[in-house]
């Protein structure tokens, strides 16, 4: 911007917005709570009603998603549905997965299905879904679940 060595408007904000991201997801805030609880996540696509500043969190987080990668810890709060914590994959992309998520409400945190560092999951899925689920490790007890 100009002669002063600012980069674009743009880029700054860009910038903001990813940082925003990480630090919703990786720390226990006032903020991340009220994002996570109104909005679930910035890879949902946003309602009609959402601010207009939302709106470009969730652009600038789909452009910049193979740049997020989620770790699952015992206190992961992360969408079940939505985020793709699953591979770098969001689970309604994996075909495997649709009898799965029809189990449990689309804004469902994935804490409904972890018990510490274990996973809770319903007997009544295929064998197939607890054998992808057993692959995945669950970290002990740290907040930071994207980097």
């Amino acid at each position: 911007m100009g002669g002063i060595g600012l980069p674009s408007l743009h880029s700054l904000q860009f910038s903001f917005n990813c940082s925003l991201i990480s630090r919703i997801y990786n720390t226990h805030s006032p903020l991340s709570i009220w994002l996570f609880k109104v909005y679930i996540t910035p890879w949902k696509e946003p309602t009609s009603k959402s601010s207009k500043f939302w709106k470009q969190v969730c652009s600038d987080a789909n452009s910049a998603k193979d740049c997020f990668h989620f770790k699952v810890t015992a206190f992961s709060k992360f969408a079940l549905y939505w985020d793709h914590w699953y591979k770098d994959k969001c689970l309604r992309e994996v075909a495997d997965f649709t009898s799965f998520l029809s189990s449990f409400p689309v804004n469902d945190s994935i804490s409904v299905i972890l018990e510490g560092e274990n996973w809770k999951l319903p007997s009544s899925l295929p064998h197939a879904v607890h054998k992808a689920f057993s692959d995945i490790v669950i970290a002990p007890g740290s907040h930071e679940n994207i980097y």
